[in-house]
């Protein structure tokens, strides 16, 4: 799985306009309880159950009660028949994350952590979707993570979209309550967390109205969402946030929005396949590709696009995975393809693949390239290098993931011996590195099908080996 890759974790409802789907929920601490019935009717101006009450919130706000959930209430502000629903207080909050030890399998006795599931998740699926967004609290400093739980063995199913601290409570919860099937409803996320900043983009793909496409906002400190954006004409954008501003990308063209300054508008409406849109300060990056060559593009608002890293019109060369922390930016570039074919990671490869960085700038007149390592695979790196605390990291194949240091190219590969592709039925797997800190990576991993996200200490990985 790459980290581009869908949150899949939601479900469509096809409730029947005049009637009610009833079912039992199960919850956290604070959600619902076990044996606890949902009611849930869909229709423009029907209540959510019969004999619902509401409440008054401040400023004389009705409040609509969520069936099911006590002290949590519907969010209506993207459209009134969206299963959204948020927590009201602190009190009703969901169980904080726990973590427990890896596997046997994990290949680390010692250092390695899981994410405990005490939700109600479905035997051979994902407990937690396979992309998550961590980020400090510029506040307190701490560590948090935003993220899915998918609780799909629930009657009826339900996702919890919570921001929490890895190592303390959750800040906030929005529950997407799925009555009847679990279908395409999705939530798409490249980086949905950043300063402060915390964005979930959701997308009905093809379900019948009211099920619109939009983004909501809801920051650490913060219990009712915010609608940022709703959209008429993109299906579903993959976005990407910092303290300034947000992107978006649906893979022909760049939107971008200012928080508190323009509203959403497209700022790149042309070029090759336009993806892994990627926030920083005031400044957008992307990836403009057709799947032959590749080139990294920006947007400021003083400078309109610009091109950020690119060789073309050589087609021999590209370049791929772009992140940055502010402090370093890296990225994958691949060189030496044969110009007289289209690339195929067997019949039209690059020569070599390297890990790349430099010092941060928004001047691309003033990168100072650098080469860390090889990237050790024919196939493309599709999605972005984590970057944090002077270390880049990436998952290249299931089982294979590098943690390199930004500053000679010393590195860890986190052990393999649990995987073994192409079938990891009943296999672990490290995947993709989601974030980096000083003293541990968190990763996507996990048991076959059943991806869940782990945290690696540093320490327990043994001395990092020379670059090739």
């Amino acid at each position: 799985m790459r980290r581009a890759l869908l949150l899949i974790g939601l479900a469509g409802c096809t409730c029947d306009p005049d009637s009610a789907v009833t079912g039992t929920t199960t919850g956290g601490a604070g959600g619902t309880g076990a044996g606890t019935t949902a009611t849930w009717t869909s229709g423009a101006g029907t209540s959510a159950s019969s004999g619902q009450a509401t409440s008054s919130g401040a400023g004389g706000e009705s409040l609509e009660n969520c069936p099911g959930w006590p002290g949590w209430y519907k969010w209506n502000d993207a459209g009134r028949d969206l299963p959204l629903c948020y927590a009201g207080s602190a009190d009703v909050l969901p169980e904080p994350i726990e973590w427990e030890p890896c596997p046997a399998l994990a290949g680390m006795p010692t250092g390695c952590e899981q994410m405990k599931v005490t939700w109600p998740a479905e035997a051979g699926s994902a407990p937690v979707s396979p992309v998550a967004s961590l980020d400090r609290d510029p506040i307190t400093g701490a560590l948090l993570i935003q993220l899915n739980r998918n609780a799909r063995a629930a009657n009826p199913p339900y996702t919890l979209h919570i921001l929490a601290e890895v190592d303390g409570s959750v800040r906030n919860a929005v529950v997407a309550i799925w009555p009847n099937i679990w279908t395409a409803f999705q939530a798409i996320n490249l980086t949905g967390l950043r300063k402060g900043r915390s964005l979930f983009s959701f997308s009905g793909h093809g379900l019948p109205p009211p099920w619109p496409d939009f983004i909501l906002g809801i920051g650490p400190d913060q219990l009712k969402p915010t609608l940022e954006h709703a959209f008429v004409d993109v299906g579903g954008p993959g976005i990407s946030t910092s303290d300034k501003l947000w992107g978006t990308t649906d893979s022909v063209s760049i939107g971008v929005a200012e928080y508190g300054g323009d509203d959403w508008h497209v700022i790149s409406p042309f070029g090759l396949q336009q993806v892994m849109v990627y926030a920083w300060d005031d400044m957008l990056f992307w990836r403009n590709s057709d799947g032959n060559v590749a080139e990294v593009r920006a947007w400021r608002k003083d400078t309109g696009v610009i091109t950020y890293l690119s060789y073309l019109p050589d087609s021999s060369q590209s370049v791929y995975a772009f992140g940055t922390d502010g402090e370093w930016v890296s990225w994958v570039h691949g060189h030496g393809k044969p110009t007289s074919c289209l690339y195929d990671p067997v019949s039209c490869p690059f020569a070599a693949q390297d890990i790349m960085v430099s010092p941060f700038t928004k001047d691309p007149a003033a990168l100072e390239p650098r080469r860390l390592r090889s990237f050790p695979t024919n196939y493309l790196a599709n999605s972005a290098m984590s970057v944090g605390c002077g270390y880049v990291g990436y998952g290249y194949l299931p089982g294979k993931t590098l943690i390199v240091r930004a500053s000679d190219g010393y590195w860890w590969e986190l052990p393999s011996s649990g995987c073994t592709p192409p079938n990891v039925t009943g296999d672990w797997c490290f995947e993709d590195v989601l974030e980096i800190t000083c003293d541990e990576v968190f990763v996507g991993a996990g048991l076959g099908t059943e991806r869940n996200i782990a945290r690696v200490k540093f320490s327990a990985l043994g001395p990092m080996q020379p670059p090739d």
